[in-house]
């Protein structure tokens, strides 16, 4: 008798398929939907191990400072990105592409409503250069409720002064 894989075959050519066990200490297979609480936890802990804020309060608590954040004003500018798109690549603010795009999955990223866009990315990261910001001034300015002419303003102040 030889034995290969989950089959037993017998020396007059007859096979048998035998029950595989389940491996210990396997992880289950990603071929199946998880539940959606499942989703919402793993998602939570990739934004905490991605060094995202946690909201304590009405200010954004961040390992450096705490931030005076008007998430009321936020939510009043921010586009919803689990359902809407953030506005395109092209659209500028202060002057600069990926402005606009940048500052809505900002808001989105302040509200936990992102979707599958993440604020922060390599596209993000190309603005801040441009802008002469970094990503933390940027959230920090943005969570105070400012308007998309008020953050081109802010942008705008900065670049005079780094001109300087």
């Amino acid at each position: 008798m030889a034995v290969g894989g989950a089959r037993t075959i017998f020396a007059d050519g007859a096979t048998i398929q035998k029950p595989r066990k389940a491996a210990q200490g396997r992880r289950p297979s990603a071929r199946g939907p998880l539940a959606p609480q499942l989703e919402q936890e793993i998602a939570r802990q990739r934004h905490r191990a991605a060094g995202g804020p946690r909201r304590i309060g009405t200010g954004i608590v961040n390992a450096r400072k705490r931030v005076n954040a008007d998430l009321e004003k936020v939510r009043s500018h921010a586009r919803d990105l689990r359902t809407q798109e953030p506005r395109g690549a092209h659209e500028e603010l202060a002057g600069l592409a990926m402005g606009k795009r940048t500052l809505d999955k900002c808001r989105a990223s302040l509200l936990g409503h992102e979707g599958d866009f993440r604020f922060g990315c390599p596209m993000d990261q190309e603005f801040f250069q441009e802008a002469g910001v970094s990503k933390d001034e940027f959230k920090d300015f943005v969570a105070t409720g400012a308007s998309d002419n008020e953050v081109a303003a802010w942008i705008n102040e900065r670049a005079a002064a780094n001109s300087r």
